[in-house]
Order: C-alpha cells, then structure tokens, then sequence
C-alpha cells in the first residue's frame, strides 16, 4: 500500500477577517467534508500543500493532521485556482476510508505520440478520462495509453487498457476511447480559397476586416 502524504491544517472561523489573515499569511483556505463527519472549515499552508501535489500526485491519499491530536485521510476533491495568477486559493478535502473501494474519474494520458508525428497520425480523444473504482491508495493520477505503435485506423475501446491491480471500471468493453487517424483537409475550403485568389475577393475581404 502507497505511503500518505502528510499535511498539517489549522481550524479557521468563517469570517471575513479570519478569511483574510489565512491568505494573507500564505495559506490555501479548504474544507474537510465526508460521510459521517460535519463539514470542518480549514486552511493550510500553501508551499505545504504545493510539496504534497507535486511529490505524490493530484490523487494521492492525504494524512491531514490538526489541531488536539485530530485525524483525518483524505483525498483532493475539487480545487479552486485565483483569476490571473493561477494559484491555489481553496480545496475540498473529502474524507475516505482506506478499506472501501470508491468511485474516481481518471485522466488519460497518451504516450508516443511522436512517434505518430512521424506517421503523420493523431489520437482523436472520444474520452479525457475513465471512471474508475478503487481503493484510494490504488487510484492513480493517469491511465496511460500506448500509442507508439498505433497505425491509421486503429481503435482503442475500454477492454484494450492495461488498469493497475485492484483497479476496475464499470464501462462497457468496447466503448470507444480514442481513434488513429490522419489529420482531416477540408478540400472545400481549400478550393473556395483558391478561386477567391484568382478574381481578386479575399484581398479585399482581408482589407475591410483590418480597417473594422
């Protein structure tokens, strides 16, 4: 079983000022939600929170440890980005139990795709992810999917993924997860370009966008 992360939070009031001293002094504000528990209002420490994403993942399974002892495991659930600058602002924490097996959607992440660069192929996505079911140690932050020797035409369904032990998913075997093709020419538009060329339009049409 994975190690856990670990990250310390503090209990926050939900008030302005309070709101405001948390950010202020470099924290992400948060909540720690779940089945069986009320929901806590909480804020860690950014850099902290930064370590954790970056060394175990954006599904890794996080021991938060608080204040008089508290416990909780938890894993990321949603986050909240500031406008502009991109960073953390606020997280959902939602409180799991290491033993039951639970519901999680999954990236998919294609690899060798240069080589298809080379074929002149592209991966045309019919998913970004896969819903998955595991234990939360087993989730993991990618499906991988080998596409180094894929030739036009290929298919890839549900059944063709290599899951991790422990991991399953409750979609149909040959749902359609990606297809190989060559990159579609629109030859009409091609052709309309090539005859607005020869009798002179498309300078014009250009000309009178510009000046708008």
């Amino acid at each position: 079983m994975a190690e856990s992360a670990i990250l310390k939070y503090e209990v926050r009031e939900l008030s302005k000022p309070e709101k405001k001293r948390f950010l202020s002094e470099g924290y992400v504000l948060g909540v720690i939600f779940g089945k069986g528990i009320d929901s806590i209002p909480i804020a860690v420490k950014k850099s902290d929170f930064q370590t954790v994403v970056k060394e175990y993942g954006r599904n890794a399974v996080i021991k938060m440890e608080g204040p008089d002892n508290a416990e909780y495991n938890v894993m990321v659930r949603d986050v909240e980005l500031t406008p502009l600058t991109y960073e953390f602002h606020h997280v959902d924490f939602q409180h799991v139990s290491l033993t039951e097996v639970m519901e999680a959607d999954v990236l998919v992440r294609f690899v060798g795709t240069d080589y298809l660069d080379t074929k002149g192929l592209i991966v045309n996505r019919q998913m970004d992810s896969i819903a998955i079911n595991a234990l939360p140690h087993n989730i993991p932050d990618f499906i991988d999917i080998d596409v180094s020797q894929s030739q036009e035409g290929d298919t890839i369904l549900i059944k063709d993924l290599k899951l991790d032990s422990g991991v399953t998913t409750n979609l149909d075997d040959d749902e359609l997860v990606a297809t190989i093709n060559t990159p579609r020419m629109d030859t009409e538009e091609e052709g309309d370009v090539e005859t607005d060329v020869e009798v002179g339009v498309v300078g014009e049409e250009n000309s009178e966008t510009e000046t708008e």
